[in-house]
């Protein structure tokens, strides 16, 4: 499986997400060719009016659209979902598989479990916070999963470890992975795997607090500083316009 970083934005998205949840969504954009690829690329250029992280198919490259510290427009308006309000599009990530016409049912549905696994041992949510859109605000999504009675069985096969031989293995995907494209040399991410970091308003404990906290997910670092209280200390790309955003590095693993 690669994952293509080539086609990243901040289209369509908000400059704050603390990831807590994921959501799974099928495009249902049936016409010919439209695939992850191309639904990568539409976000890309701006002809969107919606955008999540990621896009999946049946073909073995994942296609990341926007990064994990920017919200996107996925989570839509409610249509009385239970969840609605406690997750939103500042604190989760969004899947689409793409259902293009002729694609495989079968390999799209296995190429998106497969990913999902990668993407929870990165972030650290876990199968309970993996959610169908409908979970969320009841709209019939993602319908081609939801059609074949196929949900349950994502969220078997997420925490078994994946459909074949391989079910209920403990192998490590991300050994399987390649990442193609790369964030601006002056940036990396950090993985935080503790929910209560604090996020300081410049890079020391002598600076005031940012309300609420990082939350346990990957985080991009555009800068670092030395300051009080911490070895060294990185600015969040979310609050890169004011440099008012910083978390002490000893709580954070670069990835």
């Amino acid at each position: 499986m690669k994952v293509n970083r080539s086609y990243v934005s901040s289209n369509n998205t908000y400059s704050v997400n603390i990831p807590q949840y994921i959501v799974i969504h099928n495009t249902d954009n049936f016409r010919a060719g439209a695939d992850a690829l191309t639904h990568a690329k539409a976000q890309f250029n701006g002809n969107l009016s919606t955008s999540v992280h990621y896009y999946t198919d049946d073909n073995d490259t994942v296609y990341q659209a926007a990064a994990h510290d920017h919200g996107c427009w996925h989570v839509g308006v409610n249509y009385g979902g239970r969840l609605f309000g406690t997750v939103s599009n500042k604190n989760s990530i969004g899947v689409e598989m793409c259902v293009q016409a002729g694609y495989d049912f079968n390999k799209a549905f296995a190429n998106t479990v497969a990913f999902v696994r990668l993407l929870m041992e990165e972030t650290g949510i876990l199968a309970d916070q993996v959610l169908q859109h409908y979970d969320v605000c009841a709209k019939n999504c993602p319908s081609q999963i939801r059609a074949k009675g196929m949900w349950e069985e994502f969220k078997r096969q997420i925490q078994r470890g994946g459909s074949g031989d391989n079910e209920g293995d403990s192998f490590n995907e991300k050994e399987y992975v390649q990442f193609i494209g790369s964030l601006p040399s002056d940036s990396y991410r950090v993985k935080v795997s503790i929910p209560d970091l604090h996020i300081r308003k410049g890079p020391g404990t002598n600076y005031g607090k940012q309300p609420g906290f990082t939350g346990i997910g990957i985080f991009t670092i555009v800068e670092e500083s030395v300051g009080q209280g911490a070895v060294k200390w990185g600015l969040l790309k979310s609050y890169q316009k004011n440099r008012d955003g910083w978390i002490s590095l000893d709580y954070a693993t670069r990835i």
